[in-house]
């Protein structure tokens, strides 16, 4: 009996979502990185989810919910961080003595900083990288101070392909501005 609930915790990495797509590569910290930025940016909300841990989350939740943070978790990110892709660890095994954890950087909150961490942990097939249970518990605190709930109402057609530089919503609140002053 012991030898069939040993293993059961290695596959229950979000049990509530289904099986990640094969697109889906968490082998690295960067690919991790990479991939949940893509997916978050195309609101996939099959792919993006899966790059969280959402263990605390109960599994009747995680599909929704974790599209949601995903979504918050890009826009904070989108605002507040720099990615140095080229000191992102490229090793499955991570970074010297700390090889389950990396810290993609700090987001300045009222209440002090909140590190954004990526975590090495258990999954069906072996070790992947997520972001970490904790940084996934401060998404929604995150997002109070540094997103805004007008963003989610948008549909995903605004946040893909941007356009000289642009996304598709920085042009519209650039038109609303401009109509603003000519007004």
């Amino acid at each position: 009996m012991l030898l069939l609930l040993g293993p059961v915790g290695a596959f229950a990495l979000n049990a509530g979502l289904p099986p990640p797509p094969p697109e889906v590569d968490r082998s690295t910290p960067t690919a991790t990185a990479a991939g949940f930025l893509d997916a978050a940016h195309a609101r996939d909300g099959l792919r993006a989810p899966h790059y969280l841990d959402l263990s605390r989350l109960p599994p009747e939740t995680q599909a929704e919910e974790g599209l949601k943070l995903a979504r918050r978790l890009v826009v904070v990110m989108d605002r507040t961080l720099w990615l140095d892709f080229a000191r992102i660890g490229k090793e499955p095994a991570g970074p010297g003595e700390r090889a389950r954890r990396e810290v993609l950087g700090q987001v300045a909150t009222t209440r002090g900083p909140q590190d954004i961490v990526l975590e090495r942990v258990d999954a069906e097939g072996g070790p992947v990288w997520v972001f970490s249970a904790d940084t996934v518990g401060a998404i929604d605190t995150l997002f109070q101070e540094h997103g805004s709930p007008l963003l989610e109402m948008l549909p995903p057609v605004f946040f893909t392909r941007p356009l000289w530089v642009l996304e598709a919503w920085q042009w519209l609140g650039l038109a609303v501005v401009l109509v603003g002053a000519w007004v």
